[in-house]
């Protein structure tokens, strides 16, 4: 049955997508398993140094967490998409406040 919620959740796939920088049909359930825990850590090791060191901590942070919430396996626990939508805004607008900064 498909909700909002699912909705949530494959957005959360294309989220991991960019965060993985790793096509949806690459990430395999093994990836799945435990990623609450390691999806920070991982996606810190896969995404480019150079690319890496351009994204401002917080918004990282920010982009990271929301990601890890769109996939819980719960849909009642995931978060609405106007949710996801303030959160990525959010990120947005700490990164353009550090690109202002430098």
């Amino acid at each position: 049955m498909l909700t909002e919620k699912s909705d949530v959740f494959s957005f959360g796939i294309v989220l991991l997508e960019v965060v993985s920088a790793m096509p949806a049909h690459e990430i395999n359930r093994e990836y799945f398993q435990g990623f609450n825990q390691s999806l920070r850590s991982s996606a810190n090791e896969i995404v480019d140094p150079i690319l890496k060191s351009k994204i401002d901590p917080d918004c990282w942070k920010t982009f990271v967490d929301i990601t890890k919430r769109c996939l819980l396996m719960e849909g009642r626990e995931r978060p609405d998409m106007g949710e996801v939508e303030v959160e990525l805004e959010l990120a947005l607008k700490l990164q353009e406040e550090a690109d202002a900064k430098n």
